[in-house]
């Protein structure tokens, strides 16, 4: 069974609406905001009007209020940014805990996905400091950006260029397979080895582990520097992933460099 017939079959029942979904009903839309940026512009500002008033009037919104990760969307640009460049994703993973003294197993539910953001504590230090925002877990969604689709996957997407109030840039989300993601240069099919060797980590500590766990050769997926905020893990309502577990504490001798 290949890799892609195990992803549909493990896949859950429930249907998952995509932005794609809603262009494809509204056609008209998409080609009004496409052809004219005053349009864009007045019906972006509607959006974001009508999402704050969403969420401050209406019983769903309050209630979705009390979800720190729900208030964090409106305020904070990182909880709307995807996952960055170099990021690693797999249906589970092998990752350095917080205090990088050992290497934790991550893993969740069928047809959802775990990743690893190597870059984002240096992309976003003030939030960096106050929870761990390196981890994330759910279904492989691709914003599939005009302005960026027809790009090579060696193509840089600049880290601003997301706009999560564009009404275009929403509109453009799908559900991927890892293999139309790697299809569409968004992602890329890689090994531990090259994953950490990429973001200087594979470091003799780090190499001497992986090897001892026989992981080093193992295939994971990354991020490309196309994909780079527009490739994110989406939770959707489903089980909750399962926490951490620790596969071997290193000893002082393997043990990761404190920062």
């Amino acid at each position: 069974m290949s890799r892609q017939e195990n992803f549909e079959n493990r896949s859950p029942d429930k249907k998952f609406k995509t932005g794609k979904e809603l262009k494809d009903e509204v056609p008209e839309l998409a080609e009004v905001l496409g052809s004219s940026r005053l349009a864009r512009k007045v019906v972006n500002a509607s959006f974001r009007i009508l999402l704050y008033s969403y969420m401050l009037v209406t019983p769903q919104g309050r209630e979705a209020l009390k979800i720190p990760e729900a208030r964090r969307t409106l305020y904070d640009r990182e909880a709307r940014v995807g996952l960055l460049e170099d990021s690693i994703i797999s249906d589970k993973l092998h990752v350095p805990n917080k205090e990088r003294t050992s290497l934790e197993l991550k893993s969740t539910v069928a047809g959802r996905f775990v990743s690893y953001d190597f870059h984002r504590p240096e992309e976003f230090k003030s939030a960096a400091k106050k929870r761990d925002i390196q981890n994330g877990s759910g279904r492989l969604v691709v914003f599939a950006l005009d302005e960026i689709k027809d790009n090579d996957k060696n193509d840089y997407t600049p880290t601003d260029l997301f706009n999560y109030f564009d009404i275009l840039h929403i509109m453009s989300f799908d559900s991927y397979s890892p293999e139309d993601a790697i299809k569409e240069g968004y992602l890329k099919e890689t090994t531990y080895r090259n994953a950490y060797k990429k973001v200087g980590l594979y470091n003799d500590r780090n190499a001497m582990f992986l090897e001892l766990q026989g992981l080093s050769d193992q295939p994971i997926y990354a991020v490309t520097p196309k994909g780079n905020t527009v490739v994110a893990l989406l939770t959707d309502g489903g089980k909750k992933s399962e926490q951490p577990k620790k596969v071997g504490e290193l000893s002082r001798v393997f043990s990761f460099p404190s920062i």
